[in-house]
C-alpha cells in the first residue's frame, strides 16, 4: 500500500502505522519527514486542504524538496534583495502563465508530460526563444551600427543591471559620507588642539 494511492485519512494513518512497525534504520526519520504537513500534503490529496481536482491539476513535482533545490538552481541564491524581489515577480508571472494555459487546454503540466500537446508547447517555446533571439541580434546590430556602442544587455536582466548600479551608487554615497565625517573629526580633533597649545602658550 502506498501513501500516495491512499484515499483517506485513515488509511494513511495506518500506512504510517504499519511502516513505524518496521525495524530499518532511518524509519523514524522517514516518517517524521512525510508526516510534515506541508509534504503530505504534496504526496496525497486526502492530506492536503486544497479541492481534489485542483490538486490532481497543480503544480509539475510533488516532491517538494527537489521542486525548491531545481528552483534555487535556476533562480539563484544570496541574491539582494531588490533582485530577488524582482526574479519572485518573474516566477510569479511565469508561474501564472503555466496555470492560464492548463486551465485552457486541460491538460496537467509536468516536466514527464510528453504527450502531443506537451510537444507544441515545447515547440512554440523554442520559437519564441529562436524569436528573442532574432530580435536581440537585430537590436545589437543597430546599437553596433548606430550612435551608442554600448555593450547589448538582455532585456530581461537590465532592471537587475540598473539596479546593481544604484545599488553601487548607493554604497558610494555612503562611503563618501563616512570619509568627510572622517575627516571632520580629524579637523575638529586638530582644532581642539591649536586651542590646548595657546591655552599653554597664554598660562
Amino acid at each position: 500500500m502506498y501513501i500516495f494511492k491512499a484515499e483517506s485519512k485513515v488509511e494513511l494513518n495506518q500506512i504510517f502505522s504499519d511502516i513505524e512497525k518496521s525495524d530499518e534504520d532511518g524509519v523514524k526519520d522517514w516518517i517524521d519527514y512525510y508526516q510534515r504537513p506541508h509534504i503530505l500534503a504534496t504526496i496525497n490529496s486526502s492530506a492536503s486542504l486544497m479541492d481534489v481536482e485542483i490538486w490532481n491539476r497543480y503544480g509539475n513535482n510533488t516532491n517538494t524538496a527537489e521542486a525548491a533545490h531545481s528552483l534555487v538552481n535556476r533562480t539563484g541564491k544570496q541574491l539582494k534583495l531588490l533582485s530577488a524581489i524582482l526574479r519572485g515577480q518573474k516566477l510569479d508571472e511565469r508561474h501564472l502563465k503555466i496555470i492560464e494555459i492548463q486551465d485552457f487546454s486541460a491538460v496537467p503540466y509536468t516536466k514527464q508530460d510528453k504527450s502531443q500537446v506537451k510537444r507544441q508547447l515545447l515547440a512554440i517555446n523554442r520559437k519564441e526563444k529562436r524569436n528573442q533571439k532574432n530580435k536581440e541580434d537585430k537590436n545589437s546590430l543597430k546599437r553596433k551600427y548606430g550612435q551608442s556602442k554600448i555593450q547589448s544587455i538582455d532585456e530581461n536582466n537590465y532592471e537587475f543591471e540598473k539596479l546593481e548600479i544604484e545599488e553601487r551608487k548607493m554604497s558610494l554615497k555612503e562611503r563618501d559620507i563616512a570619509l568627510r565625517k572622517s575627516v571632520a573629526e580629524v579637523e575638529a580633533i586638530e582644532i581642539a588642539n591649536e586651542k590646548a597649545k595657546l591655552a599653554l602658550k597664554n598660562n
